[in-house]
This record gives C-alpha cells, sequence and structure tokens, in this order.
C-alpha cells in the first residue's frame, strides 16, 4: 500500500525500531481493499457502540418513568377521598407501571445484547478478515445491529403509545363505568380472568369479540368448530379464527403471572384450526404468557398472541381487537406497536440480509476518504501486532508452566548416593522455573493490558488517533516492545537454565552408576559394618580406605601420646591429611565440640597438616559445626561417611577440595 507522505493521517512514529520494522513490513504487503475491509469493520465497531448508548438511554428514561409511575400509584392509594375517579387513577397506574416495568425489563436485555455485540466485534480486534463481522453473512455479530436498531424504534413508539394510552385510560374507564353491559365490565383485574372456568373464558372472549364490532361464524360442515375455537369476522376486516386456552389462577398470587407459559403445539393446532376453517388469520388467547419457542414459532406463521397483559387492557377496554391484530409496522411515522409482552413485537422479525445493513461511513460523518479508511487500516494493523506479542508472551508462559509442573512432579525416589545432590539440583530448578513463571505471567498481563487498550478505542472517529501532529501522542503499542525485547531475554535464560540442570543430572546419573557398581565391590563398607567395629577398628577402617584413595598412610591408628592424630596420610601432590577418628557404637550420637578444639591445637602445630578431619560414624553437635566451620575443619559424619566408605566416592570430593591434580594445576 503506498502512502501520501503529505495526508493528513500517517502511520504513527513509534520509539521501538522493532514496532517501525513490523508496521512497515504489514504496509508493505497491504492493498487498498485491506483498508477498505478494515474501515468497515471499523465503521460496525462505532454502529454498534451508538446502538448500545442509545439503548442505555432508552433504559434510563423507562427508568424515569417507572419511577414516576411508581410515586403517582402510591400517592392516589393512599388519598382520603376514594371515588370511582380515584379507584380509577389508582388501577391506571398500575398498569402502566407494570407494563412500563414489562419494557424496562426488555430495554435492559437488548441493552445488554447491544453491548456484547459491540465487545464481540472488538474481541476481533487484530484478527485477519474482519470485514467478514460486518457483510452479514455466516451469522456474524454484524447481521444483529439492524435487528437491535428495528427493536429500539419499536420500543421508543411503544412508551409513547403507553404514556398516550394513559392519558385516555382514565376517561374510557369511567364511561366503561358509567354503563355497564355484559360479563366483561364485572372483570376489572387479572385474578378475575383468572377465575375463570373454560366455558366462562370463552364466552368473555365472544363478548369481547362482540363488543368491538365482530361477528360470530356459525358451525357448518365445510368449517367444523371445537369448543375452543372461533370464527369472527367484520365489514371491511378479516376472517378471524381465535383459539382461547386458559390456565387458571398462578400457583403464587404474588407472582402476578403464570409460571407456566403456552407452548409450541399448542399454536400449532391453532394454525391448524385457522387452515381447517379457512380464515384469513389465527389468533391465539390466553390468561398465560408465552415460551420463546412459541414466540418464534408465531413470528414464522403469522400468528397473533394476546397474552396475559394484552387480554386485561382488552377487557377494560383500553385497547380493542383492530389494534391487537393491527400489523406493526415501525418505519411508519403513524403506526406504533402495541403495549404487550405476551405479542410478538415486529422488531423481533427474522432480519433480511440483503435489506439496509448499514453504512460503513456514516461514524465518519459521510466521509469515505482515503484517511478514514488508512486509519482503521493502521489501527487494525496495530491491534494485530499487539495480539501477536500477547500471544508470543503467553506461548512463553505456558512452556515455563509446563517446565514447571514437570519438575514439580518430580521425586528423588529411594535413598541413593546421588539422591541428596539430586534433590538440591531439582529443588534450584524449581526456584528458578517459578521465578520464571511469575515473571512470564506478569509480562503477559502487561501484553493484554495493551490490547485491551486498543480494544477501548475501537467505536471512536481513528482519524483523530493518527493525524500529523507536531506532538503525535505515545501509542499504546509500545509495551508490545518492552515486552518482546524481555521475551528474547527470557527465552535465553530458561533455555540455559534447562541446559544447565541437564547437564547436571547427567552428571549425576554417572556418579550413581559408578557408585552402585562399587557398592557391589568387596571393597565398599556399610555403616552397619562400621557400628560393629571397635575404636581401633575403626581407625584401621579410615586408613585402609584412605589408602584405597591413592593416600600413603604414615600412621594406621592412634594409642597413648597420638596427641590427637589417630590416622596420618600424605596426598600424592604432598599435603598431609590428619584425621581424629571417633568411633559411636551406644548411647551418645553426636561428637562435641571439645575434640574440635583440641584437634586443632594439635594437627598443624605438631603434625603439619594440611588438611584437618574430624571423623565419625555419628553426627557432630551444633556447636561443633560451627566451630568446625570457623577453624576450617573438615567433617566426616554418617552421611559423609556412608558416602566415602559405602559408596567409593573419593575423599576430595567427600570433602569439596581439590584434588591432586587440581591442586597441582593451580
Amino acid at each position: 500500500m503506498k502512502i501520501d507522505r503529505n495526508a493528513d493521517v500517517l502511520p504513527p512514529r513509534y520509539a521501538a525500531k522493532s514496532l517501525r520494522k513490523v508496521m512497515g513490513s504489514y504496509l508493505a504487503q497491504a492493498s487498498q481493499t485491506d483498508a477498505r475491509q478494515a474501515h468497515e469493520w471499523a465503521a460496525g465497531c462505532a454502529t454498534a457502540n451508538r446502538l448500545r448508548a442509545a439503548w442505555e438511554e432508552h433504559q434510563s428514561a423507562l427508568e424515569r418513568e417507572v419511577r414516576e409511575a411508581g410515586l403517582r400509584a402510591r400517592t392516589a392509594q393512599t388519598s382520603l377521598l376514594r371515588d370511582a375517579v380515584t379507584e380509577a387513577s389508582i388501577s391506571a397506574a398500575r398498569r402502566l407501571l407494570e407494563l412500563l416495568q414489562s419494557e424496562l425489563r426488555e430495554a435492559k436485555q437488548a441493552a445488554q445484547e447491544s453491548g456484547e455485540i459491540f465487545s464481540e466485534m472488538t474481541r476481533f480486534l487484530g484478527r485477519h478478515r474482519n470485514a467478514a463481522f460486518i457483510s452479514g453473512r455466516n451469522g456474524t455479530p454484524a447481521e444483529l445491529l439492524p435487528p437491535l436498531r428495528r427493536q429500539l424504534d419499536a420500543a421508543r413508539s411503544r412508551l409513547g403509545r403507553l404514556l398516550k394510552n394513559d392519558r385516555e385510560a382514565l376517561h374510557r374507564i369511567i364511561l366503561h363505568k358509567s354503563s355497564p353491559k355484559g360479563a366483561a365490565s364485572t372483570i376489572s383485574t387479572k385474578a378475575g380472568i383468572d377465575l375463570l372456568t373454560e366455558e366462562s373464558f370463552r364466552c368473555l372472549i365472544e363478548e369481547l369479540v362482540q363488543r368491538d364490532g365482530y361477528t360470530r361464524h356459525g358451525e357448518s360442515e365445510q368449517t367444523p368448530l371445537t369448543g375452543e375455537d372461533l370464527l369472527v369476522s367484520a365489514s371491511g376486516r378479516m376472517t378471524l379464527a381465535l383459539c382461547c386456552q386458559t390456565f387458571g389462577p398462578p400457583e403464587d398470587p404474588n407472582a402476578g403471572q403464570h409460571r407456566t407459559c403456552v407452548s409450541a403445539p399448542a399454536l400449532i393446532r391453532a394454525h391448524r384450526a385457522a387452515s381447517q376453517l379457512q380464515a384469513e388469520l389465527a389468533v391465539f388467547v390466553t390468561n398465560a404468557s408465552f415460551s420463546a419457542t412459541a414466540q418464534r414459532y408465531a413470528r414464522e406463521q403469522g400468528i397473533v398472541l394476546i397474552g396475559r397483559e394484552a387480554l386485561t387492557d382488552w377487557v377494560l377496554s383500553l385497547i380493542q381487537l383492530p389494534d391487537l391484530i393491527a400489523p406493526c409496522d415501525v418505519s411508519a411515522d403513524d403506526t406504533a406497536t402495541r403495549p404487550d409482552s405476551g405479542a410478538v413485537p415486529a422488531p423481533y422479525r427474522a432480519f433480511d440480509a440483503g435489506g439496509d445493513v448499514m453504512d460503513a461511513g456514516a461514524y465518519l460523518d459521510g466521509d469515505t476518504a482515503d484517511d478514514a479508511s488508512l486509519a482503521s487500516f493502521l489501527f487494525a494493523l496495530e491491534g494485530l501486532i499487539a495480539r501477536e506479542g500477547y500471544h508470543a508472551l503467553d506461548r512463553h508462559r505456558q512452556a515455563v508452566q509446563h517446565e514447571y509442573g514437570e519438575i514439580a512432579n518430580l521425586s528423588t525416589g529411594p535413598e541413593s548416593p546421588t539422591s541428596g545432590a539430586l534433590w538440591e539440583a531439582h529443588r534450584r530448578l524449581r526456584e528458578a522455573l517459578a521465578n520464571a513463571l511469575a515473571a512470564a505471567r506478569e509480562a503477559t498481563d502487561r501484553a493484554g493490558n495493551v490490547w485491551r487498550a486498543l480494544r477501548d478505542e475501537c467505536g471512536t472517529d481513528l482519524r483523530q488517533r493518527y493525524r500529523r501532529s507536531a506532538d503525535p501522542v505515545p501509542s499504546e503499542l509500545e509495551g508490545t516492545a518492552e515486552g518482546w525485547r524481555w521475551l528474547s531475554h527470557a527465552q535465553q535464560q530458561l533455555s540455559e537454565t534447562l541446559a544447565g540442570h541437564r547437564e547436571e543430572t547427567h552428571g549425576l546419573a554417572l556418579l550413581e552408576i559408578r557408585c552402585q557398581a562399587f557398592l557391589k565391590s568387596p571393597e565398599s563398607i556399610g555403616l552397619d559394618t562400621i557400628l560393629r567395629l571397635s575404636p581401633v577398628q575403626f581407625e584401621r577402617t579410615v586408613a585402609r580406605i584412605a589408602r584405597r584413595d591413592g593416600l600413603t598412610v604414615t600412621r594406621e591408628h592412634g594409642g597413648a601420646g597420638d596427641l590427637g592424630a589417630d590416622v596420618i596420610a600424605v596426598m600424592a601432590d604432598g599435603r598431609t591429611v590428619v584425621f581424629q577418628c571417633k568411633h559411636i557404637s551406644t548411647g551418645r550420637r553426636s561428637v562435641g565440640s571439645r575434640v574440635i578444639q583440641n584437634l586443632n591445637g594439635t594437627a598443624q602445630d605438631i603434625h603439619g597438616a594440611d588438611i584437618v578431619v574430624a571423623a565419625t560414624n555419628g553426627g557432630f553437635s551444633k556447636d561443633a559445626r560451627a566451630l568446625a566451620t570457623r577453624l576450617g575443619i573438615h567433617l566426616i559424619d554418617e552421611h559423609r561417611l556412608q558416602r566415602w566408605a559405602t559408596w567409593g566416592e573419593p575423599l576430595t570430593t567427600v570433602l569439596g577440595i581439590a584434588d591432586s591434580s587440581e591442586a597441582t594445576a593451580s
């Protein structure tokens, strides 16, 4: 795509060089078609955003009317003058409040749906083929916008009709109360309708039909009637087939409505009856409500539904049958939909994808110039880069999570020559991976925040974001560049950590093999065997093991006047090693600090020791260990003795000192 550098809209000037390179590569591969599709997607987001705001405004208006209607009902009910006019006002206020509350529930649901559509469309920021969400194909969110827009027009129209009917309701009720006729005039509440039997309910519907100027047809062989069907007509009007069904009073009188709803099979019967009676329109009347499946079937078959609310208004003469069956064309200025929650309003009819979907440039005041397309495309590319950065960091987080899960589930197994070292290696790796995982989660969250910050700008005039300016606004995308730099370092560090652990465990595995082989040789001496030795035999055993490691033993055991040196040996490099041996068979299992003090006083000054070692088949007290550390004296307890005597590790490895070759090289 070629960009005019003199245009008002230009690509952002990122501080990060990596972002400039990525954006430049995408722009070089793009076409004008890509820009147009991105423009359509951005326009769809703006349309959804405006529709959401409009529904929220309508919801606020309904909430205000509900509060005023509730206040009016409570004020009229507490009036001291309870004449016919007051009673009529209370009844009208209650009906208005019920209808407004029904409208408010619908508005809340529609506002939520429009918000979800907007959220769904913006969720695809940065994905390819964004135009598919605008074209109205394949069940995309964009095709739900026109029905919601028509539903909003219908809701506004119904609200106007409700307020208009409320102004006329009191006058009509007074007129009908002053000249009562028939059973309909004696039923003024929903509870009264619920108490009717099926036969009485049918008679009530027949009386209401006759009151509105319709004539009932008699039964004939060509038009057989059931006990619940009525075939009526009027001069210049359609022939109607009315199907009636009553459910009696609700289970919960305080609920105000039936839990039971008319299902679709009942409407199928009504449709079949209309066909048999050769009626032009099927009408279903009930004192309950209709299920969602029944309402959908009624929309498909053109059946008029008169539910609980509409029936009450019909009985009270607030609306007549011609108004109930009138087509609901919300596009006409002089036509309003009925305020009936049980009937099927026109906005819910199927959406024609070939109709007016939306104006792709409406949110830009009709401007579909290259500036608008380029701004939309640049925004889509920023979203794409932010999404790619987030997924790259999230893949790294998942890799670290996998490695951490693997090492966390490992165990060192049974006691072995390398179990302690292996456990320590696993512990260090777990600690390193835990820190890496915490850092990866934090970086992933930051990358997600970058994408969400861009998503919050969907539905706005994007040209303002990319207008030529001396002081451009820093892009949120700079955070993605920081994430990329951190990711490169983190991946290298993870690779080095895992490689170091593999090398360490490989060395431990080789050591384990050697130790197991030595364990089967006659040179291996177990701790149980050492425990049964006498002190002198223990000293001779230490000398034997030292000779096995290549040391020249000059004293094999101590005695009277040994001055703290039980075993003296010389290493190949000439260093002298002095051993103080303490065999423990029973009783106290640890060597105290006095032994360390005595050894320190004679080993170097008298025996010329280069390496001083205190060896025991038991343990050392805390004070003894602290003193030995301070004086530089090496300790061999039962664990180190097992490594040396049983598993065959060299003395230099057990003590952690350099061997002869290393000492010579140093």
